[in-house]
């Protein structure tokens, strides 16, 4: 395999990885009482799972698929007291 492409599936690999891992969103809506609820759009998903594929047919492991953080709720809490 040619170098630069070498470099360039690492690359897309380590990217990928990193927008699982920190759970990457590129929509936010407001929660109310100072909140965000942040989410990936359709296209944003579609787009890194398209991208996933790729490198699966490249022989290329990738992280798992998530949509929401794993420890803490998006957008934080909001509790009354």
């Amino acid at each position: 395999m040619d170098e630069k492409i070498i470099k360039l599936r690492d690359a897309t690999r380590a990217l990928v990885n990193y927008i699982d891992t920190e759970n990457v969103f590129d929509k936010m809506a407001d929660a109310g009482c100072g909140g965000w609820d942040t989410y990936r759009s359709d296209k944003f998903d579609a787009l890194v799972l398209s991208v996933k594929e790729a490198l699966r047919d490249l022989g290329v492991e990738t992280g798992g698929a998530s949509r929401a953080p794993a420890a803490a709720p998006a957008g934080g809490s909001c509790q009354i007291r």
